[in-house]
């Protein structure tokens, strides 16, 4: 599949998203007609604006999408004089740290989370410094100069 046809996948699902988003938040309005409401029409309408605001699975899933549709920045990530680790493209140098957002390739084929995952920058003695923690569930790996990763902006 074309990385096209996937940018217009992701596009229209952000769209949809989106969409849903804005009728959760009607819903969520509808508390002025509880009180003409009687029976299982109010336990349904009770029901259904509880699962409104409970949305945040569907925010959490927006943002995911939006993040994919950020440009992408792919360099090597190379440690700073302060600890840190830089992602170097080209001859620019992006600081990493706590929290921010990166892609990461994991080079060995025999590992199960093998390819591009999705996570961010931590810091632990567990890892012995800075790591890449997974945000798909599989295993956190401790950052090393030279290894791939990109930044979205």
């Amino acid at each position: 599949m074309e990385n096209r046809v996937v940018t217009q996948e992701i596009k229209r699902l952000r769209d949809i998203l989106g969409q849903t988003m804005v009728q959760m938040d009607q819903i969520s309005g509808l508390y002025t007609y509880c009180d003409e409401l009687e029976g299982i029409e109010k336990a349904e309408l009770v029901e259904l604006m509880r699962l409104c605001e409970g949305s945040d699975d569907v925010n959490g899933l927006h943002k995911r999408v939006e993040y994919l549709l950020k440009p992408r920045s792919e360099g090597k990530l190379q440690k700073q004089p302060n600890g840190r680790y830089a992602l170097v493209s080209g001859n620019n140098a992006f600081e990493l740290t706590c929290g921010c957002a990166i892609d990461l390739f994991i080079p060995d084929q025999g590992h199960e989370d093998y390819g591009w995952q999705f996570g961010r920058v931590e810091h632990s003695d567990e890892y012995g410094g800075y790591y890449f923690y997974n945000e798909s569930g599989w295993e956190h790996h401790g950052l090393h100069p030279g290894m791939t990763a990109a930044t979205r902006k």
